[in-house]
């Protein structure tokens, strides 16, 4: 304990502090009055403006503009806001800062309003600046502005004038948000070019008059169906309406192979059917709306096309702060959990049901409909009022396909006239009835020439739908590429062979499912799935390497309460495994990603959608269960602007996490997969093609993502110690060890080894295991490979494969059957290890690991070729 002496030094120290303290604060209050008095008076009125502020309240001047009206001359060329107070169009700069600058030797200029910023200039977070004694203290002979002490951000090259420029859509937001956003005129805000109040305190010191410029909304946007870029459809004797005719036969069909959506905020890239851009739509406006969803086999308690939404004229006059559609009174149908957007559900018989009886089903897309979300007409009305184009999505039979221009229709042609343009100097093909002239898109094909060539002349029904997306035609081919229609589709019968399968559950193990899926696969389609690079020794190395390690068992222990659930990214799973990202899943089964999709939430599991799936990323996000979580893979394009369309997109459907494949800056040579398809399935890079994928992404382009998106980040392909310490450092927030599924280099090392020397190099620099997952991607057939990646630090464990070939095997219920095999598998090897829960799987439950997977190991495979296919000699004639 201290003395009282020492109690009463400390006092006397602590005294003396105070007043030093005391003496810096009066001197810093008199360095800011000669600073202020060296300072001349800078007023508004000064400047010959005119205060608009009433009479009893002239202490600043304050303009309010419509941030709507501001919107508008934004998106139509940038918007400059004077700050100067010297402009004749004030509070418009007409340019008189740079006179003024010359005349006082200020540093003034105008805020610029633009639409359109690119990522790293976007927001409003960033605005501050602090300005220290010392910079107010300086005469205004450099680039400052207003001499007021605020450092100019023009580069050096251009020092006359302070620039501020900020993105309309964020001071949308802002307003969306707070209601106003206010702009900072007297250059004295800590948040500048925003305003934090200094004004008042700079006005009272120097009988200024300055004050903000203020934005908010003085009157609701004007919601019109062709303010959102989509044109009128109708002839030009009906021109007041949007309306969509859509073939009940063809709606039905893409029904009964999952959920189709239809657009309804007019911002889709495929209007009128949804790519998810309402998501974003809704973000950047405040709106709620969504799409209509037409699904097979709802429950009873949701049939029916039975409905009223009766709004009244106060609802319809309300602002805009719950759960509301549009701004046209529509309530969300959503649960409380997810009030974001409305969107409702039919189903397709019921559609078909009303169509027979009364011809047509037309469902509202201007949201006034008293029977919404059916259409009782309310669009006529709603535009007359408001000048809006809207107009319903009809359902009826027999709509003739779409029109290759305004006026014409699709000339009839013969296989036989179609089967003369079939070379690369001319080639045409048919898809679903219509004929394209392919000769300029050929060269541009991601998967190459050579595996188009097959359909030269010909029907492509067999090889287009279980690779592609409907919608990629219009993305892809001008419509001046559609040639015609053929009437007579007689090459398009359904090849498919038929297989008699056993019952599924006789299927023990995944090795029986991928038996099965063999024999019930096209030889190509089998081909490309199977498929590893050259001799496809890795390929085979990531399953053979699991036997060569052991499992010491435990006995006497209670595991009566095993429990494998885990997180995966901070996101629920109902144990350490989830569905890969896999290409064209339609060479499975029809459903493709979709069922998929289905399969992983019925298991409990997440779903890594892939980049380049048969369905786009909008069908599978329809898909997607209440509550469902999806992550996305993607290939990094060397055009970045391409990926960064992806990664928003991606965003605005709700995926939560993105998994950037890193292993493929070259492409394997697949033999197996170019032994069944002219030229391989695989998007080629020659001489001859352009590459598209990009063999330029390096550690640098990590930020860049970081930037655009605020989805999780994992490096997917990672095959070394290093480079996993290197992408811990980089700050992702997790990686993936894998080779491709041993498509892309052969004789690289097997996963299991990969991880072994990736998480001795993480511990090594003592990385944090709850900030950054480890994957492992490659090998997994038995729930006890799953138990051996576990316990060498995986968080969880991808498969690829074996979800396709159950897919293919038995569809939805293939995908579900795998998993709960490798579930049952997995329970069955943690109670003969004697652990419950995850965290209680150890290395040293293992034998063998460092002779396996340590550095020095030996490869575990065997140098014969016995497993993959040769070329085939021809029959001698004699």
């Amino acid at each position: 304990m201290a003395s009282q002496a020492e109690l009463e030094r400390l006092r006397a120290a602590l005294a003396e502090k105070e007043q030093a303290l005391e003496a810096a604060n009066a001197r810093a209050a008199e360095l800011q009055q000669q600073v202020l008095s060296l300072v001349p008076a800078k007023r508004a009125n000064h400047y010959g403006v005119p205060s608009n502020m009433p009479p009893d309240k002239p202490s600043k001047r304050v303009d309010i503009l419509d941030i709507n009206e501001l919107a508008a001359q934004a998106k139509e060329g940038q918007v400059a806001l004077c700050r100067c107070f010297k402009s004749s169009t004030y509070p418009y700069c007409d340019g008189s800062h740079i006179q003024h600058n010359a005349a006082t030797g200020d540093n003034i200029a105008p805020l610029v309003i633009k639409a359109g910023l690119p990522a790293e200039q976007r927001g409003l977070e960033k605005c501050a600046a602090q300005v220290s004694l010392e910079e107010l203290h300086k005469e205004a002979t450099g680039p400052r502005a207003n001499n007021y002490g605020v450092p100019s951000t023009v580069p050096p090259d251009n020092p006359s004038k302070r620039l501020d420029v900020l993105d309309i859509e964020d001071l949308q937001q802002c307003v969306s948000k707070d209601g106003v956003v206010s702009l900072c005129r007297c250059f004295k805000s800590s948040r500048f070019p925003l305003c934090d109040g200094s004004h008042a305190q700079h006005n009272a010191a120097t009988g200024d008059n300055a004050g903000p410029c203020v934005l908010k909304e003085l009157q609701p946007p004007k919601k019109r169906a062709n303010n959102y870029g989509v044109a009128s459809n109708m002839p030009p004797a009906n021109p007041s309406k949007r309306v969509d005719m859509l073939d009940i036969d063809q709606i039905a069909a893409r029904a009964a192979e999952g959920p189709v959506s239809l657009c309804r905020c007019y911002k889709s890239s495929t209007f009128p059917y949804c790519d998810g851009s309402h998501t974003q739509h809704n973000a950047a406006t405040g709106d709620n709306v969504g799409p209509l969803v037409v699904k097979t086999g709802l429950p009873a308690d949701k049939r029916g096309l039975l409905f009223t939404t009766d709004v009244s004229q106060e609802e319809l006059d309300k602002d805009v702060k719950g759960p509301r559609a549009n701004n046209y009174g529509v309530r969300s149908t959503m649960p409380p959990d997810n009030p974001s957007k409305v969107v409702n559900l039919v189903d397709i018989e019921d559609i078909k049901q009303c169509v027979r009886e009364k011809g047509t089903a037309s469902f509202c897309r201007c949201y006034k409909s008293k029977m919404f979300p059916m259409c009782d007409g309310s669009h006529n009305e709603h535009n007359a009022q408001c000048g809006d184009n809207t107009g319903p999505c009809v359902f009826k039979p027999d709509v003739p396909p779409p029109e290759p221009d305004a006026g014409g229709d699709l000339k009839e042609l013969t296989l036989e006239e179609v089967a003369k343009h079939n070379t690369v100097q001319d080639f045409w093909t048919v898809i679903h009835g219509t004929v394209y002239d392919l000769t300029e898109f050929l060269p541009k094909h991601p998967g190459g020439v050579a595996i188009m060539k097959q359909y030269a002349g010909k029907i492509a029904d067999e090889g287009f739908d279980p690779i592609h997306p409907l919608s990629i035609i219009a993305e892809n081919i001008p419509q001046d590429k559609v040639m015609g229609k053929i009437t007579a589709v007689e090459g398009a019968a359904d090849t498919k062979k038929e297989v008699k399968k056993p019952p599924m559950e006789e299927c023990l193990n995944l090795y029986d499912m991928e038996l099965v899926a063999h024999k019930t696969m096209k030889a190509s389609s089998w081909g490309y799935y199977w498929t590893g690079d050259k001799d496809e020794y890795t390929k085979n190395g990531n399953q053979l390497i699991f036997r060569r390690i052991r499992l010491i068992p435990r006995v006497m222990v209670d595991v009566s309460n095993v429990n494998f659930e885990t997180k995966l990214m901070g996101f629920a799973s109902s144990m350490p495994l989830y569905i890969s990202a896999a290409a064209k899943g339609g060479l499975a089964n029809a459903e493709a990603e979709c069922a998929l999709s289905r399969a992983a939430v019925s298991s409990g599991i997440i779903q890594m959608a892939p980049h380049l799936g048969s369905k786009p990323l909008s069908e599978i996000a329809a898909a997607r269960a209440e509550g469902q979580t999806h992550f996305l893979q993607l290939y990094v394009e060397k055009d970045r602007s391409a990926s960064e369309k992806t990664v928003r997109e991606a965003e605005a459907l709700g995926y939560k996490a993105l998994f950037l494949t890193v292993d493929s800056a070259g492409l394997g040579k697949r033999e197996t997969d170019l032994r069944t398809t002219p030229g391989g399935s695989a998007p080629r890079s020659n001489a001859k093609s352009l590459r598209r994928w990009a063999d330029d992404l390096t550690w640098k382009d990590i930020p860049w993502f970081r930037s655009i998106t605020k989805m999780k980040l994992v490096l997917k392909g990672v095959q070394s110690g290093a480079d996993a310490v290197l992408a811990y450092k980089a700050g992702v927030d997790g990686i993936v060890v894998s080779n491709h599924g041993g498509r892309n280099c052969d004789t690289s090392r097997p996963t299991l080894q990969v991880l072994y020397e990736v998480t001795q190099a993480l511990k090594g620099i003592r990385y944090d295991r709850k900030k950054f997952d480890v994957y492992l991607d490659g090998g997994i057939k038995r729930g006890s490979d799953i138990f051996k990646a576990v316990a060498l630090g995986a968080t969880a464990v991808g498969i690829g494969r074996a979800a396709l070939f159950g897919l293919a095997a038995y569809g939805q219920e293939g995908v579900e059957h795998t998993v709960d095999i490798l579930k049952d598998e997995l329970r069955n090897t943690m109670m003969f290890m004697g652990v419950n829960r995850l965290d209680e799987i150890k290395p040293e439950m293992l034998s063998g690991v460092h002779a396996v997977c340590g550095p020095d190991a030996q490869p575990v495979w065997d140098v014969s070729r016995a497993h993959v296919t040769n070329v085939v000699m021809p029959e001698d004639d004699n």
